[in-house]
């Protein structure tokens, strides 16, 4: 089943699956995702934050999301997201479709068109929890470094000397 949901805070409809999927899934909000998929950038080295490997990265590695794979299956139909809300009725999903992410919430596809006939690849099972991660830059000079710590919602950044720093 499909239900439109424009989480885009000026409701603007704009190509932003990536963003929208994960702000509905995560129960984050819209800006925390934006924000916190470019710092992710830094660790993937991904130059766009919709870029596959910064997006299955977060989710995979920040969220902790589950990947279930759904490989064709000669002389079978391809799961697409009308099935996958069908045979998963319960649960928190994030779905990679053909060109697309969705988010799929106890058998209720979310999204800004109706995307149930597109084929899911993988989806991604997503169950709340507290994000815990960190990144570290240099600043300034090749001994100075930031270091940002996320907890949640808050983040803490320390500057630290190299020889501070275990395993640099």
């Amino acid at each position: 089943m499909y239900q439109f949901l424009n989480v885009h805070p000026e409701g603007k409809l704009v190509p932003d699956c990536v963003k929208r999927a994960i702000t509905k899934a995560a129960e984050m909000d819209y800006h925390e995702v934006q924000l916190e998929l470019n710092r992710h950038k830094k660790l993937t080295g991904a130059k766009v934050f919709n870029e596959d490997k910064n997006w299955k990265s977060y989710i995979e590695n920040v969220l902790n999301g589950t990947k279930m794979s759904f490989p064709a299956t000669k002389g079978m139909p391809r799961m697409n997201g009308k099935r996958f809300s069908i045979v998963y009725p319960k649960g928190r999903y994030i779905l990679n479709m053909a060109g697309h992410l969705s988010c799929c919430i106890d058998g209720v596809i979310y999204d800004t068109w109706d995307c149930s006939e597109k084929c899911v690849y993988t989806a991604y099972e997503i169950k709340p929890q507290m994000k815990h991660y960190y990144t570290v830059s240099k600043v300034r000079n090749e001994n100075l470094y930031t270091i940002n710590v996320y907890e949640g919602t808050d983040i803490k950044t320390f500057t630290a000397d190299k020889s501070e720093i275990k395993g640099m």
